[in-house]
This record gives C-alpha cells, sequence and structure tokens, in this order.
C-alpha cells in the first residue's frame, strides 16, 4: 500500500516567477527529461486575457476586491505540490486512470481552498514521478477564525492589553522622574559648593566706627567774620 504526498508552502516576496518559470518549464530542471515535456499539462484554465501562472495570480490578487494595501511581507500565492509513491503513480498511470487523479486532485483543491482561489495547476509527466503543482492565492472573504475568537473574549484580551500598557506606561514614568529628580539633587549639590567657594573669596567688611569730622574751633571762626566786617 503506498501514500499520498502533499507538500505546502507560502511563497516569499512580492513576486513567484523562479517557481513560475520552473513549471511552466520556461527554465529546464537537469531532473526533467524534455523528450517527454509535451506530455505535461495545464489542469486549470487560466480567465480570459491571462496567459501563464504569474498573470492568474496577479489577476486574482486585483479582482478579489482587496481594499488595503498589500505588504511585502504577506503571502500572496501559497505553493501546493501532490503527488504519491512512484509504485502507486505508475500503477495509476498503466491502468489510464491518470486522468480522473488529476480531476480528483483538482476537485480537493477547490474545495478545501476555493475554486477562484485556486488560480493554477499544471501536472508534469516529464520527472520521475507524475505530479501536479497547484497555486492557491490565500485570500480570506469571510470572517477570520482568529479574529472571530478575539471578538468573542475580546473585553478579556483587551483588559489584559490594557494592564499591560499601562504597567509599561507608568514604569517608564517612574524611572523618568528617578532620573530627573537624582540630575536635581545632583545640580543642587555643585550649586552649593559653589557658594560656598564664592562666600569663602569674599573680604571680611570692616565694623569700626568712621572718625568724626573736625569742626573749627569757635575763635577761628570769629576772626574771620571779624575780618569781612572790616
Amino acid at each position: 500500500m503506498g501514500y499520498f504526498s502533499l507538500d505546502i508552502k507560502k511563497a516569499k516576496g512580492t513576486s513567484d516567477t523562479t517557481q513560475s518559470d520552473h513549471i511552466e518549464r520556461k527554465i529546464m530542471p537537469k531532473n526533467a527529461d524534455p523528450t517527454r515535456t509535451h506530455l505535461n499539462m495545464v489542469l486549470v484554465e487560466y480567465p480570459d486575457g491571462v496567459h501563464g501562472r504569474d498573470e492568474a495570480i496577479a489577476h486574482r490578487l486585483n479582482t478579489a476586491g482587496i481594499r488595503r494595501k498589500i505588504t511585502h511581507d504577506q503571502v500572496r500565492v501559497v505553493r501546493v505540490v501532490l503527488s504519491g509513491t512512484h509504485e502507486d503513480m505508475m500503477n495509476i498511470q498503466e491502468k489510464g486512470k491518470l486522468d480522473e487523479w488529476c480531476n480528483d486532485s483538482i476537485q480537493w483543491l477547490q474545495a478545501t481552498f476555493g475554486k477562484d482561489h485556486v488560480v493554477a495547476a499544471h501536472l508534469h509527466m516529464d520527472e520521475k514521478t507524475p505530479h501536479i503543482h497547484a497555486a492557491v492565492v490565500p485570500i480570506v472573504t469571510g470572517e477570520r477564525r482568529k479574529a472571530k475568537k478575539e471578538q468573542t473574549d475580546g473585553k478579556r484580551k483587551y483588559r489584559k492589553k490594557t494592564n499591560s500598557v499601562r504597567y509599561r506606561d507608568l514604569k517608564k514614568k517612574n524611572e523618568t522622574l528617578e532620573t530627573e529628580t537624582r540630575l536635581l539633587q545632583e545640580k543642587k549639590a555643585e550649586a552649593q559648593e559653589e557658594l560656598k567657594q564664592v562666600k569663602a573669596e569674599i573680604p571680611p567688611t570692616s565694623s569700626k566706627a568712621q572718625p568724626p569730622i573736625r569742626q573749627p574751633p569757635l575763635q577761628a571762626v570769629w576772626v574771620l567774620f571779624s575780618e569781612v566786617e572790616e
């Protein structure tokens, strides 16, 4: 008894051109037999005016009604590879049931991810074991399960988040106040030391009384007055 294999990977970056070139045989891999490449098949029909896997991915993103901007770190396409053990796949091919296997695989993809989201699928017959490369554009049209769960117990989660933010803000504010207090204490100590030095440099003021102004004797004043009269 063999096994069915399913490999799912997220494509990184804003373009999956390298993978598209491999799947569409624009670049021939070393493990492929060029004499059998003509047996490869396109299993999903492209919309009118769309040519190739890259255009199919872009067309789906542009026509899906996405209002928000797609950032560079978001997944634009998911790569799916479907196959089986070499013995099982050869047995399917020899019995003439390969087309049936392909149809069942595409139906499973569309039922699992949504028909509109499965934008491309290619059957490779030029490698050792037949397999399907499918491209799924992961667009969420309904409510996400994670968002729904957050909405259900959002009050509890919001309170936790608020307390966490408040604790962080209060801790930061307390650290700032401690720093400002320490700086003020240092400035106060410096000012007191400077005041002490300046006070030490000021000379002491004298407390002795000034000598009284000496008045001329009365006799001398009278003499001068007599001379003025004569």
